[in-house]
């Protein structure tokens, strides 16, 4: 494995280098600087308003109840204030449910943040930096170092974007999540090239990969990345999924300062042709696995280039078709593997 290249493809070629450049941008998102957003405060007014009108709801359903007594029309009063209380009580209680239904993440952070597994004591800070022996810690060698995931079409293609927002922050504190003021708006610039290959049937497939390694120079320090896992993503976020570990290492002393794991998840909404919308969810952990940031994050981005464009120079790369293709056969696809590989002269990114 070249030393800061994805498995199958040259540190040269950037084009080529689609999960380094995707995860790097994941990595984006505001770390342990970001903090406080109290959105329960408005779920509690919510909840008082709403109790206090379900009160007098009640007491004058219980006037009318009264009232009944006293007149022949009893039966039908009771009825009436049943009916009318009934009422009240379902047109206060929708919007709870409705807002329940329509921010989800709202109650289920904690599923993001559960303590990890501690990193092994050769991982800490204060020891010397060692990729070999990181990855032979942290590798699972029964895990698919290569995936292939079929997307829709709209989310084919070459994509840029200039800023995000970090709308939303929690710090963990003795375990406790505890609200902090987002970032806000701020500097972001990406890009990420969605989509390599088309099955038998037109099906455009983007590839997953895992178990390599990723290094950015800050001059004194360098920062060394370990992706672990990559994959299709699940529940609010069903677009992607990854984990790494990031280890800060002293250049002249190879020392470990800070090391830590984080794990990503991403998902996509279109919002336009050739505009899309990714939202990211990070949670940072500590080398003994405590959660110590989940950090939420919104980019815009624009396509810059079209799938068919870059597609005849990854369908000329023998080695990613054959990859893909294995992919297929193994996963029970075969049907999908086109009967031969389309390469048309065009530009090879």
């Amino acid at each position: 494995m070249e030393p800061d290249s994805s498995p199958l493809i040259g540190g040269s070629d950037k084009k080529m280098r689609i999960a380094l450049t995707h995860f790097a941008l994941l990595r984006l998102l505001a770390a342990d600087g970001a903090a406080l957003w109290l959105a329960a405060a408005g779920a509690m007014r919510w909840l008082a308003t709403a109790g206090a009108m379900i009160g007098l709801a009640t007491a004058r359903a219980m006037r009318w109840l009264k009232l009944g007594e006293k007149c022949l029309l009893r039966k039908t009063c009771v009825v009436a204030a049943a009916l009318v209380f009934g009422s009240i009580f379902s047109l206060l209680s929708a919007p709870l449910i409705s807002a329940q239904e329509k921010a989800p993440l709202q109650g289920s952070v904690q599923q993001f943040a559960e303590p990890a597994k501690a990193l092994d004591p050769l991982l800490w800070p204060g020891n010397n930096f060692d990729r070999a022996a990181a990855r032979s810690l942290r590798r699972d060698p029964n895990q698919e170092p290569s995936k292939w995931q079929k997307i829709p079409d709209w989310q084919a293609g070459n994509w840029a974007c200039e800023q995000a927002v970090n709308t939303r922050a929690i710090k963990y504190l003795n375990g406790a999540a505890v609200e902090t003021q987002p970032l806000g708006v701020h500097k972001s610039m990406g890009s990420f090239t969605k989509g390599l290959l088309k099955d038998k049937n037109g099906g455009v497939w983007n590839w997953l990969q895992s178990d390599y390694w990723i290094a950015t120079d800050h001059g004194q320090q360098i920062q060394q990345s370990y992706v672990i896992y990559t994959s299709a993503g699940g529940g609010d976020y069903p677009d992607f999924y990854a984990e790494s570990l990031d280890f800060n290492v002293d250049k002249n002393a190879n020392q470990i300062l800070t090391s830590r794991r984080a794990k990503v998840w991403t998902r996509y909404t279109k919002l336009a042709p050739g505009m899309l919308k990714e939202e990211t969810l990070r949670t940072n952990y500590d080398f003994q696995g405590h959660p110590t940031v989940t950090a939420f994050n919104t980019a815009l981005y624009k396509r810059t280039e079209t799938f068919e464009s870059y597609y005849p120079g990854f369908a000329s790369k023998k080695a990613i078709v054959d990859n893909f293709h294995n992919y297929l056969r193994a996963h029970g696809f075969a049907n999908l593997i086109p009967a031969t590989t389309a390469v048309k002269s065009g530009k090879t990114h």
